[in-house]
């Protein structure tokens, strides 16, 4: 019996997290005005997922994929996103686009991508165009690390 509950809890989630494909939006999220759980939210995180492999040069990838819900005005801040990563690892493929309330995209240009390196970091950030009241955010890359044996710590509630 213990085995059959854990069969079925994995299959929810195998199906569950599938289901999150970058640019698969729901008319449910994008009709959403507010969160149940906190009426006063300026904006939703959906869903915020990270998968982790190690390649055959022994290269830690993480693939990162976020989406936003924007409720309020003061959640558009939400668009504009830093990435600060170590000065030897690498970010690839990264791919963001704003879907308006009308179900419009608006993609991010390379143009709204910007660098600056510190000593030890870099920070990568970017600026979504478009976003209103009502849109929905996402955004995915990769993050390259052939520090393996350093895990960075992933925070969620």
């Amino acid at each position: 019996m213990k085995f059959l509950l854990s069969l079925l809890i994995v299959l929810f989630l195998f199906i569950n997290t599938n289901s999150q494909d970058f640019g698969d939006i729901s008319e449910e999220e994008l009709l959403m005005n507010t969160c149940l759980e906190d009426p006063e939210a300026d904006a939703v995180i959906l869903f915020n997922k990270c998968s982790m492999r190690i390649n055959s040069e022994f290269d830690l990838v993480s693939e990162v994929h976020k989406r936003i819900k924007i409720l309020t005005e003061a959640g558009k801040k939400y668009a504009n996103q830093k990435i600060v990563y170590w000065h030897e690892d690498k970010i690839t493929d990264l791919d963001a686009i704003c879907y308006l309330p009308n179900g419009e995209e608006i993609e991010l240009d390379s143009d709204d991508i910007f660098t600056e390196e510190g000593e030890k970091t870099i920070t990568l950030s970017f600026a979504i165009p478009g976003v209103e009241i009502g849109s929905v955010i996402e955004y995915e890359y990769q993050h390259w690390s052939e520090r393996i044996h350093r895990l960075e710590p992933w925070e969620f509630q």
